[in-house]
C-alpha cells in the first residue's frame, strides 16, 4: 500500500512537470513621456503595451527592459510591482526610467526630421512561479505622437 501511495505521488510530480510552457508575451512601446529634466538625464515614463497569446492569465511578478531608439541605448528599468496580463488580452504597463538627455534630444531632432525612428525592446518577463519567458521586440515609434498625448 505505501508503495503504491509512493507511486502515485510519483507521478502526479512527474504530470505537474509536464505542464506546457507559457507563450510569451508579445511586449511593444505605446509610449514615453517625461516626468522631470535634469542637466543630464531625464526620468522618463516607459508604456509597455503586454499582449497574452495564452488563453489564461499570467501572474507576472517582474519585468525587466532595455530599450533602443535608433540604435542609441536610452535606458532600461523593472517593474515597480506584480501585474496579472488577462488572457488573450493587451495590458498597458508603466515604467520609469532614468533616460539619457543626450539620446532624447538626438531622438526627438530625428523624429522632427523623418517621424517615426525604429526602436528595440528585449528583456523577460518573470512569471509568480519563477519561470522566465523572453521578449524581442523590433518596431517603430513616433516620439512626437507620445508627446502630445
Amino acid at each position: 500500500m505505501k508503495l503504491a501511495a509512493f507511486v502515485f505521488v510519483l507521478s502526479l510530480a512527474a504530470c505537474a512537470s509536464l505542464a506546457p510552457r507559457p507563450a510569451p508575451p508579445q511586449v511593444a512601446l505605446d509610449s514615453i513621456s517625461a516626468i522631470a529634466i535634469g542637466p543630464a538625464s531625464a526620468q522618463a515614463r516607459i508604456r509597455l503595451s503586454v499582449q497574452n497569446p495564452n488563453g489564461y492569465d499570467l501572474a507576472v511578478e517582474s519585468l525587466e527592459y532595455a530599450l533602443t531608439i535608433d540604435g542609441r541605448p536610452l535606458g532600461g528599468g523593472v517593474l515597480a510591482h506584480p501585474v496579472t496580463l488577462a488572457a488573450s488580452a493587451a495590458t498597458l504597463v508603466d515604467l520609469d526610467v532614468a533616460a539619457d538627455l543626450d539620446v532624447l534630444g538626438k531622438s526627438l531632432d530625428r523624429a522632427v526630421r523623418r517621424g517615426a525612428l525604429p526602436y528595440e525592446l528585449e528583456g523577460s518577463v518573470v512569471l509568480a512561479s519563477g519561470m522566465r519567458l523572453p521578449f524581442h521586440r523590433r518596431g517603430e515609434f513616433n516620439p512626437l505622437r507620445s508627446l502630445l498625448h
